[in-house]
């Protein structure tokens, strides 16, 4: 198994707690504010649950973008030499090679912070729940 199949796992894995927090924290909230206490922090933590799932889909997903971008562009490329047209001759601008998936690494350290951040919230409000 390689790095970038550990990570994907890590973050599909962290998508899977966020989404079970936040079904978990919807009935909670509702106990609360039927009890008449300040459900903020558990509010904070679905919202922070929310951002655990969407942050890692977006950068995904801009990450395939670019890499798209990267292989339409080397198609373009090919088939304008092969077509003959710049016979081989042509010059492109010194553009940096972009590695791919260059966002891997720290994918999943934002994910595991948000993660961290959202529970221990929750953890804090359920503990002010039970004993205060």
């Amino acid at each position: 198994m390689t790095r970038e199949d550990r990570q994907r796992k890590l973050v599909s894995r962290l998508i899977m707690a966020n989404f079970a927090g936040i079904v978990l924290t919807g009935p909670y909230i509702g106990h609360l504010v039927k009890e008449g206490r300040d459900p903020w922090l558990s509010i904070a933590a679905a919202l922070l649950m929310f951002l655990g799932i969407v942050v890692p889909l977006y950068r995904l997903f801009n990450r395939m973008r670019d890499d798209f971008d990267d292989v339409q562009a080397e198609a373009l490329r090919t088939l304008r030499r092969s077509d003959g047209r710049t016979g081989g001759q042509e010059v492109f601008a010194n553009q940096p090679p972009t590695p791919k998936f260059r966002n891997a690494a720290s994918q999943p350290l934002v994910a595991v912070l948000i993660t961290a951040a959202a529970w221990a919230l929750l953890a804090t409000d359920l503990v002010r729940y039970l004993f205060l």
